[in-house]
């Protein structure tokens, strides 16, 4: 059975050795808002990510060298993507590395342009997380009609 802090986690994508200052900015931001921020590698992402149903992940390509790193992990974001249990929320500057153009409207996958305010993109991160939460935890049918028992006798 997972807590509540399990279902509060968000995953930070890095693609180098070191954490950007983005990551601390966001960090303490997300903490304030309720949402712990987990920095993981890919290998590591998709080690959590097998036994999951639905894993939330933050990318932020600000510069060149993300935005390398992250076109060659792009072929394994896709399978994730398409298997509907990982929700992606990437941020860049890059328009070119939106994936909604080439691939059309996707349901959990979340493009938001560089530059923005932290607080701002934490409450967007905030709300389309617990849409996401609690429409995966809503019965998708309606209640069963049933006839009053004094109708029957």
């Amino acid at each position: 059975m997972e807590t509540d802090e399990n279902l509060n986690l968000i995953f930070y994508l890095t693609f180098g050795q070191k954490l950007p200052k983005v990551f601390y900015d966001l960090a303490v931001t997300f903490k304030n808002k309720g949402l712990t921020l987990v920095p993981v590698e890919l290998d590591q992402l998709l080690d959590f990510y097998q036994g999951k149903k639905n894993v939330h992940v933050v990318v932020v390509t600000k510069n060149q060298f993300e935005k390398k790193a992250y076109q060659k992990s792009l072929k394994i974001i896709n399978h994730a993507l398409r298997s509907g249990k990982m929700f992606f929320y990437h941020l860049s500057s890059f328009s070119d590395i939106d994936l909604r153009k080439e691939k059309g409207r996707i349901n959990n996958y979340s493009f938001i342009s560089l530059p923005i305010s932290i607080e701002v993109l934490a409450q967007a991160v905030k709300n389309s997380f617990l849409i996401k939460q609690n429409s995966i935890q809503k019965w998708p049918g309606g209640r069963r009609g049933r006839l009053p028992f004094e109708e029957l006798v």
